[in-house]
């Protein structure tokens, strides 16, 4: 079944005063790349945390987002900086020597220095919650997994519908073959007609058979029956499981070759035009599944 490379998931662990809040994002990407953001207290986990990514992806880009928020004043620290204190002290003190001030320092006063006091969070104990957070991970990979099977599972159907438009049109091509082989017949026996003032003295058997010899280079029959076989081996691949998108673009390709080599043996403006529309639907295919695990 097919799967997408684009999702997003997200788990957030309530660890008795603490909270960690885990995101996962993934895109489209020729091979698996993976980026993790975490606080630093959190990085020795980044080996431990890329192991169980690799579990549930095998391609996109998948960037690992997280944050820890701390839930009570328990858990945070009031710094002052005594140096910067002393300073504005200093520079109070100075200043009520050189002018009449009346107004009394108050405690009120210091805390809205600049700088002075600022809070911060403890550090998070990682060691103590590495199961739970990897856990986490576990969770919202799931999540991210489940919303690319769920896209997949649009994009095959898009793809689907694309594939069977080309079939119409090959099962088309096939059925009005002979037709195109005499309508190309015809043109050239006119051509010659044109060409050659008289006409009597020109061997109709060796035409004929020149004739015939042509038609035989513009003959699409081996084209269109690989064709065919690339699309049966292309509907066998996206409905199996595992990463199939690399293989589905080597197939693609192959089918582009094909209907190249069809375009370029054309004579026939109702042919031109059939293969305009493979032409088409195939790169259609090509751009939904650049998405595709």
């Amino acid at each position: 079944m097919a799967r997408s490379m684009t999702g997003y998931g997200r788990k957030v662990l309530d660890l008795e005063a603490e909270q960690i809040i885990i995101e996962i994002r993934t895109v489209n990407h020729r091979y698996l790349d993976i980026s993790i953001h975490a606080p630093q207290e959190l990085l020795y986990m980044e080996a431990s945390i890329r192991d169980v990514v690799k579990t549930y992806f095998e391609r996109g880009s998948v960037e690992v987002f997280i944050r820890h928020d701390n839930q009570t004043s328990a858990h945070k620290a009031i710094k002052t900086d005594w140096q910067l204190m002393d300073q504005y002290m200093e520079q109070i003190n100075h200043a009520k020597n050189r002018y009449p001030l009346s107004k009394d320092l108050k405690v009120t006063d210091l805390l809205q220095l600049p700088d002075v006091f600022t809070i911060e969070k403890q550090p998070l104990e990682g060691e103590k919650w590495e199961i739970s957070i990897l856990n986490g991970i576990h969770d919202a990979a799931k999540s991210v997994l489940e919303m690319r099977q769920s896209e997949g599972k649009n994009l095959q159907a898009t793809i689907t519908q694309q594939s069977e438009k080309i079939k119409a049109t090959l099962v088309l091509l096939r059925d009005n073959r002979d037709m195109f082989i005499q309508e190309y017949t015809e043109r050239i026996q006119m051509r010659i007609r044109q060409i050659i003032d008289d006409y009597s003295i020109v061997d109709e058997g060796r035409l004929q058979q020149e004739i015939a010899l042509l038609a035989e280079k513009g003959d699409i029959t081996e084209e269109l029956t690989r064709i065919d076989s690339h699309i049966g081996h292309f509907m066998d691949t996206i409905q199996s499981s595992g990463p199939i998108g690399r293989t589905l673009e080597f197939i693609t390709q192959e089918i582009q070759r094909e209907i190249n080599t069809i375009a370029s043996k054309s004579q026939d403006a109702k042919m031109n035009q059939q293969i305009i529309l493979m032409k088409r639907n195939t790169e259609k295919i090509k751009e939904q599944i650049q998405n595709i695990e």
